[in-house]
């Protein structure tokens, strides 16, 4: 840091960029394992969980056939991936509540 032309901003910089780069790996390595351990089906609970709707709202969702489930003997499963296609295709909207 004795050398010249180098600043304070320059060796904060580069000691950043550093920083940030290590923990994009990281985050990148943490997202990967997260998808390689999913779930490939969900129950009803767990597929509310994971959209943070009611289990009553996916199961009227299910009865409307708006969302793809299968009966595993007593159990309803869901797959993963149709529920993911069903959120994307249908956003929940939000009010906004101005009193």
């Amino acid at each position: 840091m004795n050398e010249p032309g180098v600043t304070v901003e320059a060796v904060l910089e580069s000691l950043l960029r550093r920083i940030v780069r290590e923990e994009i790996r990281e985050a990148l390595k943490n997202g990967q394992k997260k998808n390689e351990t999913e779930k490939p089906y969900l129950t009803i609970e767990e597929a509310a969980q994971f959209s943070r709707l009611a289990p009553s709202t996916i199961r009227l969702y299910i009865r409307q056939r708006k969302l793809r489930a299968l009966k595993e003997g007593r159990r309803v499963i869901i797959k993963t991936m149709d529920l993911e296609k069903f959120l994307e295709a249908n956003p929940i909207e939000i009010l906004d509540y101005q009193g």
